[in-house]
């Protein structure tokens, strides 16, 4: 059965918020990040995928070996849905009407194209699996990272260059 509810914070965004209980604090694993292997399952359409994804991940500090096939399903539904948009653009550019989701039965009648259900259904799998990773704008929004890089202020260090006495 299925958890109900939000999903839980982690430890870390508990404690910068300030509401950890160490009472009811779990042992939450902190695995090493590094990049898996690409899965000898997955299709060769979702490769060219994991190896972008895999390493913008990766330099935020944000894929681990546990993420291997989570990652994997992400590739595999954007390659699906790009396979499926390429169908239906494919299809516009052959149909005498050129309206790119539809098309008509032996009949004439007009119905949506049947890559189009699929096409968002994949989109669906594929944001829903974004979010997962924090790799959307509103996921990232309550994201902390305990090993994140800080990165330098330029407009501080150029501010501070140029108020400084020369020698």
């Amino acid at each position: 059965m299925a958890a109900r509810g939000r999903p839980p914070k982690p430890t870390a965004e508990k404690k910068r918020s300030g509401t950890l209980q160490r009472c009811r604090q779990k042992n939450e694993p902190t695995p090493d990040a590094e990049i898996p292997p690409f899965p000898s399952w997955a299709t060769r359409s979702a490769a060219p995928y994991w190896k972008e994804i895999a390493k913008c991940l990766f330099d935020n500090g944000l894929l681990t070996r546990l993420d291997q096939v989570a990652l994997a399903l992400l590739c595999e539904a954007l390659a699906e849905y790009c396979e499926c948009r390429s169908i239906v653009e494919e299809a516009a550019r052959t149909e005498e009407s050129g309206v790119k989701f539809i098309t008509f039965t032996d009949k004439g009648n007009i119905i949506q194209h049947p890559a189009v259900g699929v096409m968002n259904k994949a989109w669906g799998k594929v944001v829903k699996l974004l979010v997962q990773f924090g790799m959307t704008p509103s996921a990232r929004a309550g994201l902390a990272i305990g090993n994140a890089k800080e990165k330098p202020d330029i407009l501080a260090q150029l501010i501070a260059e140029s108020t400084a006495p020369a020698n």
